[in-house]
């Protein structure tokens, strides 16, 4: 069983599994960037410029699943499809080092790194003019500077501006005992402070094909909260070939201590409720 709330515990998890995300080592934070950190190109092809303007003279091109390494962030930022990023001073190894600026857009936020693959994941836009500045999402299947499968969806943030100011730290999870075996990818979105959503996109890999499962979410504050938990096959409480999303949802009311006369949120209302996806050897499907 797997439980998640506003602090994704998972985190600590993360070094010893078969896949290892830079998210873990400082890479990206809260929609930056850091100083020091070599970080994978999301973009088909990205370019570096010499100073932070797409009008600026071009220095050099980067492919997808090569890595740069961040100089230093640009108060200078660009807008593609919607989304707003700023420019990064990066150094690229080419047969002689390149130093010059690339759009944080053509790179990606979270990563994890195989034997002979890249999974990337990036932002690509804004997912509807109806949804505000609400980011889309994609991950990407890298294999040897090609991307072999993609999928999207929309990120899980409580948007504020067209910027995306999210940590997002991904992972492999380890075996769950599905039948035929399937590998489940794990992406958290986390900003800590009340009242902003977080949560978890979970998606399969199968031989060269990314599918997109389930989003779970979770928040908090002292009027309540939602939680989250997977039960897998495995699981004390699992059910074959079957993955159960639980979610939690409690409602707290203001109560006045008779001694102290300080007033404290109480739980008075606690829901739960199951979702089962039905694993089918390709796909999983929701069945409840």
């Amino acid at each position: 069983m797997k439980r998640f709330g506003l602090v994704f515990l998972f985190v600590i998890l993360l070094s010893a599994l078969s896949m290892k995300g830079y998210a873990e080592e400082g890479g990206f934070a809260y929609g930056k960037f850091a100083s020091g950190a070599k970080i994978y190109v999301f973009g088909d092809l990205a370019n570096i410029r010499k100073e932070p303007s797409v009008k600026a003279e071009l220095v050099g091109k980067v492919k997808i699943g090569e890595f740069v390494t961040i100089k230093e962030q640009s108060t200078k930022t660009h807008q593609v499809n919607g989304f707003e990023d700023y420019w990064y001073k990066v150094e690229y190894k080419a047969k002689e080092p390149v130093v010059g600026y690339i759009w944080g857009g053509t790179l990606a936020k979270s990563s994890l790194q195989g034997k002979d693959e890249l999974i990337l994941l990036g932002i690509t836009g804004l997912n509807s003019p109806k949804e505000s500045d609400k980011k889309q999402v994609e991950v990407r299947l890298v294999k040897k500077g090609a991307i072999i499968s993609r999928v999207s969806f929309p990120a899980i943030e409580t948007p504020d501006s067209k910027q995306f100011s999210y940590s997002v730290t991904s992972q492999e999870l380890p075996d769950k005992g599905f039948v035929p075996a399937t590998r489940l990818l794990s992406f958290a979105f986390e900003y800590g402070a009340c009242d902003y959503l977080n949560g978890e996109v979970l998606l399969s890999l199968n031989e060269k094909n990314l599918q997109y499962v389930l989003s779970a979410y979770s928040s908090g504050n002292e009027l309540g909260s939602s939680t989250a938990e997977y039960i897998f096959p495995k699981d004390r409480e699992g059910r074959p070939n079957q993955l159960i999303l639980r979610e939690t949802t409690s409602v707290n009311e203001p109560e006045v201590d008779p001694k102290t006369k300080e007033e404290k949120y109480i739980p008075k209302k606690v829901e739960q409720k199951d979702k089962t996806y039905q694993w089918e050897g390709k796909e999983f499907k929701l069945i409840n």
